[in-house]
């Protein structure tokens, strides 16, 4: 499985999960805007792909997991609340989450495109490896 597939369906499970989850029929002036939420669902998914293909058995450890997710809400200034707020207000308007997980579903393309230019570059020969010293 790559990791686009990986990354993939991981974004339609988060989806489902949201749309089924809530029940708040009032959405939350709290919800991040939508280039935020782009941004931060995009680490999420990333932090998600680097715990599913991680080789250690981190998917028990529940403090490493935490850890990740905490990361991810520190880089973005927000807490875990302002997200639960952001998908449920999200969740209310399908056309704007759509619209935001397109966009998701794009830059973690395009970087798994940039992941696979990097990693079928041709070495400098003139640089000597650290396996041939």
């Amino acid at each position: 499985m790559n990791l686009i597939t990986i990354l993939k369906s991981s974004l339609i499970f988060t989806f489902l999960v949201c749309m089924s989850g809530c029940s708040d029929s009032t959405p939350s002036t709290d919800a991040l805007g939508e280039d935020e939420m782009v941004e931060l669902l995009v680490d999420i998914h990333m932090a998600d792909a680097i715990l599913a293909v991680s080789n250690f058995k981190i998917k028990r450890d529940t403090v490493v997991i935490e850890h990740y997710y905490n990361d991810v809400l520190k880089k973005h200034h927000t807490t875990q609340k302002q997200v639960e707020n952001s998908i449920k207000y999200y969740s209310k308007k399908p056309r704007k989450f759509e619209k935001i997980y397109v966009q998701v579903s794009d830059k973690l393309s395009k970087m798994e495109s940039g992941f696979q230019q990097k990693g079928t570059a041709k070495p400098d020969s003139t640089k000597q490896h650290e396996f041939d010293k």
